[in-house]
């Protein structure tokens, strides 16, 4: 039997723990507190978390029998409002190591303008919990709500063992049978889920979930399924729901009157408006809504003053036997615009924001780094999962045959390449901030040569290739003509959402093109309605952005680059019609996109990572290897940056991954 009980990287504290919790030591100790975020150190740097106490012990021999608690619970249990911590801790709770057992209390400040983007990265993302976790660094998968997890010979079962005794935010024990309401009440709903969960299956087959015991659940596969835990790591919002809430807005655990008399009261016109509303996880948010993070909401998540208060149910605890979180509260105060969030962290108003908020650009980042030596707080950045902007899509299986043999010509699309200027869009609208590249992905072998090939600005090679393919002048060689003698006139689509800067983007590309004699229109098309471009095939070219995945996300499991059932093809909408019609729809695909189209299915059987990177790899020789995709773009990694309260400590991991910095263990100073 494999175990999946995994053995985890980076960060341990550098103090010695004590076999009984305390409450928090009233000076924080010092050892680490000048170290560099993710630096190892301590005492056990192999580990940065403890999956359970047996663990722990395990490992360092100590074996903690007491539980302390913030100061404002202790007293809600001493006048009897509360179970004692004990009772509210689970048998096994997970213990998080950080460089120092923090002190409780304080506010945490943030910010906000209203809007979903705002919302999901300044609330939801520090505060998710799923079944598995990554470390701070995004190099190890470790447990995080589930105790254990088992895979069973064969690669097709799995056997998750819960942590016994664990909590909702309202009291309420988390079960088996929480996970089994999921499954049964959502995953396999036609009218909440019509093609199942793309997460839970294997060969396009839905995996089926069986309770065990009231803490053992088992998920089955009709094949092997090796990247299972890696694809519930970042499936969100999590294979789990508080049955005991939900059932009252389902129509198979209440009754008709009762639902139809809910739907009335609350202002919906159906159950699944309904459901949607009091299910919320990535923007407004349903403060009534038990689960198992660090704080409770108290407002919808759009508020102006959005405040979250201590779970007193959470089931982490640091070394000593602590409960965690020990930040007494989040506060996101609505600032509606990103010059505003600027100069709140300048006056120290803030504690913690990630660069996004404020527009991550070259700008921003050194205007606040210069504001830095005279301000509260510490600009901190660090390379990260960042997609190929400008990157340039073209209809490879075009319905006007004259195009389409022109598009799949690869010396058109090396011409396309070569025929723009990246260095010059990069210091006239990016201050120079971006990296030319050909899509590449966050791994290893991102170094690879091939994702450095027809970068350089080269425009009379571009005209002789197009010269090459039969593309001659009109009379006075303003524009080239077609093979059947029309005037060559592109539909330029720009995806208006990566935004505004995109559309620049855009408009030098337009004359780039137009010195080499082919013509474009612009149309933009914003997030609402770029699918729908796609699908209906309303481009010739597409100016959009494309992600090269990485450690947690990998191509496979992105939309655009890979053939995937369910999430249209970027690359080329007619060509996945016909893989996933079984040829009886769309344009026939080259040899190697239908090697494209199977790679995803091996690599979610396979188990070991190392081939499953090989994988990965394949996916990059065939797209960047015929240039199937004219890569434009990355972002700098050294403006992937948060800023971070001079009070604020135990703050590690890459800021990309701001959502596995495990924020409950983080604390204020005076």
């Amino acid at each position: 039997m494999r175990r999946l009980f995994f053995v985890l990287l980076t960060l341990l504290i550098s103090v010695t723990v004590a076999s009984a919790g305390g409450t928090g030591a009233d000076e924080p100790t010092t050892a680490g507190s000048e170290m560099a975020m993710g630096e190892p150190l301590g005492l056990y740097p192999e580990y940065f978390q403890f999956g359970s106490l047996t663990e722990m012990e395990a490992v360092t021999g100590i074996k903690l029998i007491e539980f302390g608690e913030a100061p404002d619970l202790a007293a809600l249990v001493a006048s009897g409002d509360l179970d004692p911590v004990e009772q509210r801790l689970p048998e096994q709770p997970l213990v998080v190591v950080r460089n120092e057992i923090g002190t409780y209390g304080g506010t945490l400040r943030t910010s906000h303008d209203g809007g979903a983007g705002d919302v999901v990265r300044t609330i939801n993302k520090f505060m998710e919990e799923m079944p598995y976790t990554y470390g701070p660094n995004y190099d190890a998968l470790g447990p995080n709500i589930l105790l254990e997890s088992e895979q069973l010979p064969g690669g097709t079962e799995f056997i998750w063992h819960l942590r016994k005794g664990m909590r909702w935010s309202d009291g309420e024990l988390m079960t088996a049978d929480d996970y089994i309401f999921w499954y049964e009440a959502v995953a396999l709903n036609k009218d909440l889920a019509p093609g199942g969960i793309r997460e839970l299956k294997s060969g396009g087959v839905m995996g089926t979930m069986e309770k065990l015991a009231e803490d053992e659940l088992k998920i089955t596969f009709p094949g092997p399924f090796g990247y299972f835990p890696e694809q519930i790591a970042i499936f969100r919002p999590g294979p789990f729901l508080p049955a005991h809430y939900f059932k009252q807005f389902h129509p198979e655990y209440t009754t008709e009157d009762d639902l139809n008399a809910t739907i009335k009261e609350e202002g919906f016109s159906d159950w699944v408006s309904l459901w949607t509303a009091k299910r919320t996880h990535w923007a407004v948010e349903n403060p009534d809504m038990p689960h198992v993070r660090p704080w409770i909401m108290t407002t919808d998540g759009r508020a102006p003053v959005n405040r979250m208060l201590r779970n007193p149910y959470f089931w982490k605890i640091d070394t000593a036997g602590n409960q965690l979180p020990y930040i007494d509260e989040v506060e996101s105060l609505l600032i509606a615009d990103q010059e505003g969030k600027k100069l709140s962290v300048i006056a120290g108003d803030i504690d913690y924001l990630t660069g996004g908020v404020m527009g991550m650009t070259a700008d921003t980042f050194a205007f606040l780094k210069e504001n830095e030596s005279k301000g509260a707080y510490n600009v901190v950045s660090s390379p990260g999962d960042v997609g190929n902007q400008t990157t340039v899509y073209l209809n490879l299986a075009h319905p006007d045959e004259v195009l389409r043999d022109l598009f799949l010509e690869k010396d058109f699309r090396i011409a396309l390449s070569i025929g723009i200027d990246r260095n010059e869009i990069n210091e006239v609208l990016y201050r120079g901030s971006r990296t030319p590249t050909q899509v590449r992905p966050n791994s290893p072998f991102a170094s690879n040569p091939m994702f450095s090939t027809y970068l350089e600005y080269d425009p009379d090679e571009a005209n002789r290739l197009l010269d090459g393919i039969g593309l001659e002048w009109n009379s006075n060689k303003t524009k080239r003509l077609r093979p059947d003698g029309k005037p060559l006139d592109l539909l330029f689509g720009v995806y208006t959402a990566v935004g505004p800067i995109q559309v620049q983007a855009a408009e030098m590309y337009q004359q780039y093109y137009s010195d080499l004699g082919i013509g474009s229109t612009l149309k933009p098309y914003d997030a609402g309605a770029i699918e729908k471009a796609f699908a209906d095939e309303a481009y010739d070219l597409m100016l959009a952005q494309a992600f090269g995945g990485g450690k947690g996300y990998p191509l496979v499991s992105r939309r655009g680059l890979v053939p995937l059932p369910g999430q249209l093809l970027w690359l080329s909408p007619g060509w996945w019609e016909w893989l996933f019609s079984d040829g009886a729809e769309g344009v026939e695909p080259p040899d190697d996109i239908k090697r494209l189209a199977e790679i995803p299915v091996g690599f979610y059987a396979e188990g070991d990572a190392a081939k499953r990177a090989a994988m990965e790899e394949e996916i990059f020789e065939i797209l960047v290897g015929n240039l199937y995709v004219v890569g434009g773009m990355d972002a700098d990694g050294s403006i992937n940056f948060a800023v971070y309260s001079k009070k604020l400590r135990n703050q590690v991991g890459k800021i990309w991954a701001r959502y596995h910095h495990e924020a409950s263990a983080w604390y204020l100073t005076e």
